[in-house]
């Protein structure tokens, strides 16, 4: 990813998959990425991996080709961890009350780099320019390893980020697209999802913007792309009893404005690398190039895994198996670090090697476990004894019952999956994966709609009640019966028909559209005009269920509005048409390039660019300045509705043209494919 100079303003579809993508300018180095957590980390000479042994969880070492464990750490939960260039390790850890930041130096000595407030909820740890970065209650914080302090970058919810050259690309907590496609296990019924939509800011919490108008999930970027699920191009993932949504996987390139889709399977797992793609799906771990093509299944793992894909292998714990393996990007070979039970024996390890932050080093608990022998099988560890300090007795996690069920302070996807079932029925506004007040709250709600004792504790009855096909919504509250357009959604309204109301009404009237359908607004001045309507049912929204006259409607009201706010005394017939060619003189188009201008009204640049897939000679023996336009020409046979100026002007004048209607949906797999090239051309010559 290039730096970027200047505000560029990166304009993409409103309709059903593209919202407005402007990147704020970068301040970092040119291509750092962020460094993200995972169960293991591996340094030159060494691997490191946190695993679940009996109640709790440890943080172990190795050799990087295998052999004898090294204890490090045990507490209530360890995670997120991260390999700096210097030997340095960072991990997440719980204690049963604080979350701590830990960095374990090479020399092998544990300092606390930051511990949060009881009752705050950290996760998501990254590692960017020399910083760690995490999320604290959903909210993005920086810790200062120098100082060992924690600053909040910004109060904006998210659920997730990635970092790169100096900007926070960010799946919003607040701000939730929602869908729903046809159950395959109960037919009739509907499979319903929501995810955050894609947002970025600079690293210092500044230029805060959408990106992408659609729910965007499980980050990640790579020279100049950002890859992403697309919840609006979703499937459905399911088990015997269960299934949910999630999106094909997505690239954005950054330079370009261009989408693309990488993926049409599932994926359960993906990290862009410099080997290629890697990809997991249920029982194959999948290398292809970036943009998803020749696969290779380089290792096909036990179903029940820990995985971890690093820059140049992928390390995998089956633990069915008891087995431990790293698979080579390089040379894709697979190879068994360890087989065998992880048992604890008197071994001292590294435990008491802390210091720093506000906690004593007893805090940290120094019960010891395994130190096998090289390659040790299952029962063949040496000199095993046990350790006078016991282990501490297996008490409830944060968050959660002795009986396993979900309160004030879960967190992660069981979490996540249960609001969303909330936000579907309208007693909840959005699915972050933290269960706070605002949930717990909500969870009463439901609880005493479905006849439960509300009590705000999930357990398998109040789960059971949220997963039935007919579980009750929250009731509507508003009795205003009174619509802006009572036939938006069947009549194509008229310039004169908006211009007849006011136009404070105008962004009412747009969302009207989508309140029809029972979209959940975030937005407070929405959701308390919407609560007012007694026909407005909050939950259930699909973009799938808008028709062409409401997709038209939405982007008229939407381009008067800007008409307007731009402009202060526009006539009803300021706007041209569509399809009229701009006036003569020093208009836009007057000040296209001469070969653009060439072109004519009733002309294509590429004709068959929508059913043939073009070539890189066929590209390159086009004028350089033509190429912008013969990408969004594409965009322009269905409808995209074109805000940049010299776009806007150029197509304008084409008779074929027609604003209006615009879906990523009707794009086929040669355009995605012509537009990728185009842009590549246009990038590379």
């Amino acid at each position: 990813m290039k730096r970027v100079k200047k505000l560029l303003a990166l304009v993409l579809a409103l309709a059903l998959c593209l919202g407005a993508f402007v990147l704020p300018t970068a301040q970092a180095e040119s291509g750092v990425k962020a460094k993200f957590g995972a169960f293991a980390a591996k340094t030159s000479d060494k691997l490191f991996m946190a695993l679940p042994v009996n109640s709790a969880w440890s943080l172990y070492s190795m050799p990087i080709s295998g052999g004898m464990l090294t204890l490090i750490d045990t507490a209530s939960h360890i995670d997120d961890v991260i390999a700096d260039a210097n030997g340095n390790i960072y991990y997440l850890r719980n204690n049963g009350s604080v979350y701590q930041a830990m960095m374990r130096a090479a020399d092998g000595n544990r300092v606390v780099a930051a511990q949060f407030a009881e009752g705050e909820i950290a996760h998501t740890l990254s590692l960017y320019a020399g910083q760690l970065y995490c999320l604290v209650n959903g909210r993005l914080n920086a810790i200062n390893l120098t100082a060992n302090t924690v600053t909040p970058v910004s109060d904006v919810e998210m659920t997730s980020y990635v970092i790169a050259d100096g900007i926070v690309y960010y799946e919003s907590a607040t701000d939730q697209a929602e869908y729903q496609v046809d159950s395959r296990l109960q037919p009739g019924s509907m499979v319903q999802g929501s995810s955050g939509r894609l947002y970025s800011m600079m690293l210092d919490g500044s230029s805060n913007m959408m990106l992408f108008d659609q729910g965007a999930s499980v980050l990640s970027a790579y020279n100049e792309y950002v890859y992403f699920h697309n919840l609006n191009d979703s499937y459905i993932v399911s088990s015997d009893t269960q299934e949910w949504l999630d999106g094909c996987l997505y690239r954005v390139n950054v330079q370009t404005n261009q989408y693309i889709k990488v993926l049409s399977q599932y994926d359960w797992n993906y990290r862009p690398t410099d080997y290629g793609l890697v990809v997991y799906r249920e029982k194959s771990l999948v290398l292809s190039d970036l943009s998803g093509e020749n696969p290779l299944v380089i290792y096909e793992p036990d179903l029940y895994n820990y995985m971890a894909i690093l820059d140049d292998c992928v390390i995998i714990y089956e633990y069915n198996l008891k087995k431990l393996t790293s698979v080579s990007l390089v040379d894709q070979q697979a190879t068994t670090l360890y087989s065998g039970d992880f048992v604890s024996d008197g071994t001292a390890g590294e435990l008491d090697n802390v210091s720093g932050g506000n906690t004593a080093a007893t805090a940290i608990p120094t019960d010891t476990l395994a130190t096998p022998a090289p390659n040790a099988t299952a029962g063949t560890t040496a000199g095993t004894t046990t350790s006078a300090t016991a282990r501490p007795s297996a008490t409830a996690k944060p968050g959660y019952t002795a009986s396993g069920a979900m309160t004030v302070g879960a967190t992660g996807e069981a979490v996540r999956s249960m609001q969303k079932r909330l936000v579907e029925l309208g007693y909840l506004k959005s699915a972050d994966g933290i269960f706070g007040e605002k949930t717990a709250a909500a969870v009463k709600k439901f609880q005493r709609a479905a006849g439960l004792t509300a009590d705000g504790i999930v357990g398998s009855a109040t789960l059971k009640a949220l997963n039935k096909s007919d579980a009750p919504y929250a009731p509507a509250t508003g009795t205003d019966d009174t619509y802006i357009f009572p036939n938006s959604s069947s009549k194509k309204l008229t310039r004169d028909d908006i211009l007849s109301v006011d136009k404070s009404l105008w962004p009412y009237a747009r969302n009207e559209i989508y309140a029809r359908h029972g979209y959940v607004f975030e937005k407070s001045k929405f959701a308390e005009y919407f609560a007012s309507k007694s026909w407005y049912r909050a939950g259930g929204f699909s973009t799938k269920d808008l028709n062409s006259v409401e997709w038209y409607n939405m982007e008229l009201i939407a381009d008067m509005e800007k008409e307007y706010a731009s402009s202060s005394t526009p006539s009803a017939t300021a706007k041209p048409s569509a399809t009229a060619k701009p006036s003569t003189g020093s208009t836009t188009f007057d000040k296209l390039p001469d070969a653009v201008k060439a072109i004519g009204s009733d002309q294509y640049i590429f004709p068959n660019s929508s059913t043939t897939k073009l070539t890189k000679a066929e590209i390159r023996a086009i004028d350089k300045a033509l190429l912008p336009y013969a990408r969004n020409e594409i965009y322009a046979r269905h409808g995209y509705s074109f805000t940049k100026s010299n776009f806007k002007a150029y197509f304008a004048d084409k008779s074929w043209y027609s604003a209006g209607g615009f879906s990523t949906k009707d794009l086929n797999d040669v355009e995605w494919y012509n537009m990728e090239l185009i842009a590549w051309v246009e990038k590379n010559g």
